[in-house]
């Protein structure tokens, strides 16, 4: 025996000469030579390891038959037409494991396939590869890595079962919940809105999960336990308030509703009922008597007739406001904007009622309807069509109007001088924007002045209107979102608002070759009817560059 294994050393069939390489079985042997690369594409450069290290044998040269009968055969399982690869003694055959040494080569990829030794009699085990080539049958590659010994060679294990299942080439599956690659689907939903109480409680943070994201961000800051960080709410409202939050966000950011948690409901009760006393105090009646069926065209006998005709001036404007809107040309909203107006004007006298704070009463009798209808509504059921009758009982439409009032109140106090006499307010914005629209977009500017149009023509709607009547009632939320966020928003910002929106139209108005069609273009509105929450955001960005750009720069402007 000693002699023999000698004899096979000489040849160069020992067990640590030849390349990479796994057994087969003798049918595999039988149909070609197997290429013990185990890849199509790279080839072997005709030397083994062994001619690396000084060896002169090549193992490719053997013949296959005498490792077929006495020892078994090394090759891959891959066909290739690659030459057979050397063939093992007896006592490597024995163990179950065959060293293939080698260095690694830059470059190249060495594969060690499946293998399917000869069966043995009752003989069982695992014929597991270190690293197992593309799985022939399903064109599927199952891939183990291996572990290098410390000589560089790949340990593969030659066991003596005859075919091993399919299920022992690929890895078994992680039970970790950190494997997967995406989480499990959330069974938690959204909380609804229950409805038993007006304005809706925040939802505490042990509440489910919000779904929204901005939602959430709302949520937690607005529950909070403390007072609330203002600037913090503005920087989020920027972007927008979701509907469900809006009617607070907006309640706290115009001071009506105060930051400190603790004081808000003590507060809001005090103010909502300071204003039914002061409806009562100016002749209105805050319960319409059963001739009149809630129509805001009655006129208390008790007034004067200076309050008889400033009434009647806001009984005309009440059919104007948003006409296309059904919500607001319903008896009841008309009948709280009646008493919303004339409050507001005899405790204003100052400021005298002009046509267009009918509309700037509107956004909020909208955010606040819906923020009750939150969760209430229908698919096919909008705020803009909702039978308030039926669907909001008066209990809730008493805290609405009031809240209405208020929140009307403060804004109307920040844009005071649009309304005292000679508008100087309104003016100064319609002034401040033919200059901003003159230094971004000359050309249009050039067309306006060749026609003959001016500023005052068209600006003056959209600043005394804050842009109400441009665009949707949601549009007008989402627009007023960045408004309430802005410092000055309605009496500094909403100048550049408007810049941004007429530069944004400036090809189809400079399209507009004669007067009639420019300004009727400008008087009638924009075409902004099918314009989205981005959209607006996208105005509120341009008009924020505007401001950065301008602002306290009145030099740039001349």
């Amino acid at each position: 025996m000693a002699g023999l294994q000698g004899f096979l050393s000489r040849l160069g069939l020992g067990a640590d000469s030849g390349p990479s390489s796994t057994t087969t079985s003798p049918k595999s042997a039988g149909q070609g030579e197997g290429n013990s690369w185990g890849d199509g594409n790279i080839k072997p450069t005709g030397k083994s390891s062994s001619e690396d290290e000084g060896n002169s044998p090549n193992s490719r040269g053997s013949s296959p038959h005498l490792g077929e009968q006495r020892l078994g055969k090394i090759t891959s399982s891959e066909g290739g037409g690659g030459a057979p690869s050397a063939n093992a003694p007896r006592s490597a055959q024995s163990s179950n494991t065959a060293r293939v040494p080698g260095r690694a080569m830059p470059g190249r990829l060495m594969k060690a396939s499946r293998t399917r030794p000869p069966p043995t009699d009752g003989g069982s085990g695992s014929n597991t590869a270190a690293k197992s080539g593309p799985k022939e049958g399903n064109g599927v590659s199952n891939l183990q890595s291996s572990s290098a010994s410390s000589s560089g060679g790949v340990e593969l294990n030659n066991g003596s079962q005859a075919d091993a299942p399919s299920s022992a080439l690929s890895p078994p599956p992680s039970s970790s919940p950190s494997s997967s690659p995406l989480p499990p689907p959330s069974s938690a939903s959204s909380p609804k809105s229950s409805g038993s109480s007006f304005p809706p409680k925040p939802s505490s943070p042990s509440a489910s999960p919000v779904t929204n994201p901005a939602s959430e961000k709302f949520s937690k800051l607005l529950s909070t336990t403390s007072t609330i960080s203002l600037p913090s709410l503005r920087s989020l409202s920027w972007s927008g308030v979701p509907n469900s939050h809006r009617g607070e966000v907006w309640r706290i950011l115009l001071g009506y509703s105060p930051a400190n948690r603790g004081r808000r409901d003590a507060v809001l009760d005090r103010k909502r009922g300071e204003y039914w006393k002061s409806i009562e105090q100016v002749g209105l009646s805050p319960v319409p008597s059963s001739g009149e069926s809630g129509s805001p065209e009655t006129l208390p006998a008790t007034l004067t007739k200076s309050e008889t005709r400033l009434l009647r001036q806001i009984l005309v404007d009440l059919p104007r406001t948003s006409p296309t809107v059904p919500l607001y040309q319903s008896p009841e909203i008309q009948t709280m904007l009646k008493r919303i107006l004339y409050l507001w004007a005899v405790r204003n006298p100052g400021a005298s009622y002009v046509q267009g704070i009918n509309d700037l009463a509107t956004p909020f009798v909208w955010v606040f309807l819906e923020e009750y209808m939150h969760g209430k509504l229908k698919d096919n059921e909008s705020i803009s069509s909702l039978d308030v009758s039926s669907c909001v009982p008066p209990p809730v439409l008493s805290i609405i109007e009031s809240d209405t009032y208020w929140c009307l109140t403060s804004l109307l106090s920040t844009i005071q001088d649009h309304y005292t006499p000679n508008q100087p307010g309104l003016q100064r914005q319609v002034h401040t924007l033919g200059s901003v629209v003159k230094r971004t977009d000359a050309r249009l500017h050039t067309h306006l002045q060749d026609l003959g149009v001016e500023y005052i023509q068209f600006a003056f709607k959209w600043c005394n209107c804050l842009l109400v009547r441009e665009f949707q009632p949601r549009t007008v939320a989402r627009l007023w979102d960045t408004y309430l966020s802005e410092e000055g928003g309605f009496s500094n910002f909403h100048v550049y608002a408007c810049a941004a929106l007429l530069t944004r139209f400036s090809a189809e108005l400079r399209a507009k070759v004669d007067f009639g069609d420019l300004f009727t273009t400008l008087q009638q509105g924009l075409p902004t009817e099918e314009w989205s929450d981005d959209d607006v955001s996208m105005l509120c960005s341009q008009a924020f560059v505007l401001k950065s750009l301008f602002e306290g720069s009145e030099k740039h402007l001349e």
